[in-house]
């Protein structure tokens, strides 16, 4: 497993981004939302969880 340390913000390009120096990861996100506020509340959910601690043992 490959754990990335974090944080995770949202861009201005509205995609998600680790500030985990060992692994630069970028993640964009495209689909069908309802506008922009939509969008940014899926990004806001997915930035929650991935910035969650790991449960030990999982």
């Amino acid at each position: 497993m490959i754990l990335d340390k974090g944080p995770w913000g949202i861009t201005t390009n509205m995609e998600l981004q680790s500030d985990d120096f060992l692994h630069d990861v970028r993640i964009k996100i495209d689909g069908d939302f309802d506008g922009l506020a939509d969008r940014l509340r899926y990004l806001n959910a997915l930035k929650e969880r991935l910035n969650e601690k790991p449960l030990k043992g999982k």
